[in-house]
């Protein structure tokens, strides 16, 4: 009795494992499937899928809603930006539109996402993905997120990008509309603060990696079939950063950067409705940039 007790038990621990592998497998399997499939604006531009666009946007948050919709376009913008992005990131991304988009196109990089080139291991998840060309940094310096995704694929669900992936995998329309629907508060309006990030955003430091990096890159990915233009996205503060940045940048001769504060008018920046919140502009101020003939540049492509 004890015999054929040990020997099921054995059986039904056997079978448990042969489950748990079963499970990683085909769960493996959907992950890499989702991320090379979604319709997030990474995996298109990462993965295997065609890109006919030929008007992007790339940056961190406070470029994220530039899109056709908010910036009431006919023509089909690709915005590849992403909460956090950074200048490592910035430069993979242009890799992989120079490789996927051959015909003439435009890019616009917002310039406080090309301040710091700190490797960030969340894009790992994009690692085996044909287009994604910062694969020998991610081994090197996201070694933990590296060997347990190779091994593991599953694990790549444990990561805050990727539950973006499955949520425009199937509900693929909403990538390329994303608003700030959410309104600042009266009391910030009546009394905006800086914040750390603000601050970093606009020191001295950032405003010269901000010229540095963009020099950079233009050198390095721009050609006759690849113009890229940098802008800063407003802010809504007691002292208008964005403005004396794009200001100082100008005097400086960078002349690859929209006037898009400069030429704005002073009630823009004291007008709430115009900022989703201190950093982020709102569908209504986007709107108004376009009234504003600010992007004129997008009538050629």
């Amino acid at each position: 009795m004890k015999l054929l007790l040990y020997i099921f038990n054995f059986k039904s621990f056997i079978l448990g494992i042969l489950l748990a592998f079963s499970i990683i497998l085909i769960g493996s399997f959907l992950s890499e499937f989702f991320i090379n499939k979604s319709n997030h604006r990474l995996s298109k531009i990462f993965g295997s899928q065609e890109v006919d666009e030929t008007i992007f946007f790339v940056g961190n948050s406070r470029s994220v809603p530039f899109n056709s919709t908010n910036l009431n376009y006919s023509k089909k913008i690709l915005n590849l930006s992403q909460n956090s992005m950074n200048s490592f990131q910035v430069e993979n991304i242009l890799k992989a539109v120079k490789e996927k988009q051959k015909n003439k196109k435009i890019i616009f990089i917002e310039l406080t996402s090309i301040i710091d080139n700190k490797i960030q291991c969340q894009y790992s998840i994009f690692y085996d993905l044909k287009f994604y060309f910062g694969k020998s940094e991610i081994q090197k310096f996201c070694k933990k997120n590296y060997y347990l995704e190779k091994f593991v694929p599953i694990s790549k669900i444990n990561n805050e990008l990727f539950y973006r992936i499955i949520y425009y995998y199937f509900f693929p329309e909403k990538d390329q509309i994303w608003t700030n629907n959410y309104k600042m508060q009266s009391e910030i309006c009546r009394d905006p603060k800086t914040s750390h990030l603000m601050s970093h955003f606009f020191d001295r430091e950032s405003v010269k990696k901000m010229q540095e990096n963009a020099n950079k890159l233009l050198e390095n990915y721009s050609d006759n079939n690849t113009e890229i233009y940098y802008f800063i996205a407003p802010i809504y503060q007691k002292i208008n950063y964005a403005l004396n940045t794009e200001e100082e940048l100008l005097r400086n001769g960078f002349d690859k950067l929209v006037r898009l504060n400069t030429l704005l008018s002073n009630s823009f920046f004291s007008n709430c409705n115009m900022f989703a919140d201190t950093l982020h502009l709102s569908r209504n101020g986007l709107v108004a940039l376009r009234k504003n003939n600010i992007f004129d540049l997008l009538e050629e492509y």
